[in-house]
């Protein structure tokens, strides 16, 4: 028995490996799992090293919600953003997020060019989202270029881009059942779900 053991971690190989792997092993007719037919293939050239920071596995829109509010934990943030990998993303050089006299802000994370004047809590925004005065965003992934006006509140909710809500408008969703907001939909009527 080799010593090399699998801790359910995630494993990485070429996509034409894995399927050359998995015809060979349904032509033989043989049955298992992905997980012991790699363990048959590790050879001298396989290389494993270990991954100390955040990792979460993104299978479903909850486990999507959950791993981007996670990012509102500065360890967690820190570790998978501020680690000797580096995360290299698209620039897009903008002005500052705005933040009004009527603003409040708690435990959130805004990207350039928004303006808020309303409440936003517990939430990530996107670049150039709008949070007009009244408005309030809880527990929610604003995409980019958002639009909340006036009194509208929004609650455990992905919105795409360039979604528009309504004044007076709700959309709210549960922590376990987070409503999404397909990109490009103006929202002229309340969305509660969960």
């Amino acid at each position: 028995m080799s010593e090399f053991k699998m801790f359910h971690a995630p494993l990485v190989i070429k996509t034409e490996l894995l399927i050359e792997i998995l015809q060979q092993k349904q032509a033989e007719g043989t049955f298992g799992t992905v997980e012991n037919f790699l363990r048959e293939r590790v050879s001298a050239s396989t290389n494993a090293y270990e991954y100390t920071g955040y990792l979460n596995n993104i299978f479903d829109i909850l486990s999507y919600y959950r791993a981007n509010m996670d990012m509102l934990n500065t360890q967690k943030f820190n570790s998978l953003l501020y680690s000797s990998q580096k995360v290299y993303t698209k620039m897009k050089n903008e002005v500052p997020t705005y933040y009004s006299e009527t603003s409040i802000v708690n435990n959130s994370q805004f990207a350039t060019g928004c303006m808020i004047r309303g409440r936003v809590e517990r939430s990530l925004l996107g670049r150039g989202t709008n949070i007009d005065e009244g408005a309030e965003v809880f527990d929610s992934l604003i995409f980019p270029s958002n639009v909340i006006k006036p009194s509208a509140t929004v609650r455990c909710a992905i919105l795409d881009k360039n979604v528009v809500v309504d004044e007076g408008v709700r959309i709210e969703g549960t922590p376990e059942k987070p409503l999404v907001v397909e990109k490009g939909t103006h929202v002229t009527e309340d969305i509660i779900g969960g």
